[in-house]
């Protein structure tokens, strides 16, 4: 009896140790976050170096995964992209990780969430819907090539993170379902080029491309994430 009882508190004790070590992994996190934007119908950046955006119709605040109203952004492809004064270029940021949440209403060609473009392609972030099934992308170098492809769920949030090293050109797509199915694909030697000092949210500014569907919960690291941090963060977003 007396063995059964300390087996218990045993395994409480490490239940709690290990919930405390993931909150402080998720505080210190957002302690080193570049921005962190929560699309609550604004475009307020509440991470350190307040790089907030131009104000925004209220009317383009939806739902988020939860169904709570006003706490994300839609767009709708009809010039509604958004600005924000966020420099991704390599020489400013070499190790780069962006996340959010997604949903996908319609995807058709090329369709862009995030873009620095000028003339050629930067750090840009896509929806590829040529196929029969949509898939996240990224272009990025001279070449205006795609990278790393994961098929995507439609008209559903799902948790993605993309991260960029200028420095030995690895790029990493992560991506995780509602079902907590993580997946993440990984590619090298592609060098992104000098694109804009600012970045847009649901159109490419070289190609016009839009995005058609919903963001949350943006958020911006100076620094290469790990796969099991981009997992705590999925689970617990901001």
């Amino acid at each position: 009896m007396l063995q059964n009882k300390l087996s218990i508190l045993f395994l409480l004790i490490f239940i709690i140790s290990f919930s405390f070590a993931a909150s402080a992994q998720k505080e210190e996190l957002r302690q080193e976050i570049y921005a962190y934007y929560p699309l609550d119908g604004n475009t307020i950046d509440q991470g350190p170096n307040q790089l907030h955006g131009k104000q925004i119709n209220k009317e383009r605040s939806t739902e988020d995964r939860f169904g709570k109203s006003g706490k994300a952004l839609s767009f709708t492809g009809k010039n509604d992209f958004i600005t924000l004064p966020v420099n991704i270029n390599p020489e400013i940021i070499p190790q780069l990780t962006i996340a959010f949440w997604l949903k996908v209403e319609t995807a058709d060609e090329i369709n862009t969430i995030i873009s620095n473009n000028v003339g050629g392609f930067a750090r840009t972030i896509v929806i590829d819907g040529r196929k029969n099934y949509p898939f996240l992308s990224i272009i990025a170098g001279d070449k205006q090539k795609l990278y790393g492809t994961i098929n995507i769920p439609q008209n559903q949030w799902f948790f993605t993170a993309v991260s960029w090293n200028a420095e030995n050109g690895n790029i990493s797509i992560y991506l995780i379902d509602q079902n907590n199915n993580f997946r993440v694909i990984s590619t090298n030697n592609i060098k992104p080029d000098k694109g804009k000092d600012f970045i847009t949210l649901g159109k490419n500014n070289s190609t016009g491309a839009v995005f058609r569907g919903s963001i949350d919960q943006l958020m911006i690291w100076d620094k290469i994430l790990t796969g099991d941090e981009i997992k705590k963060l999925a689970n617990k977003s901001y």
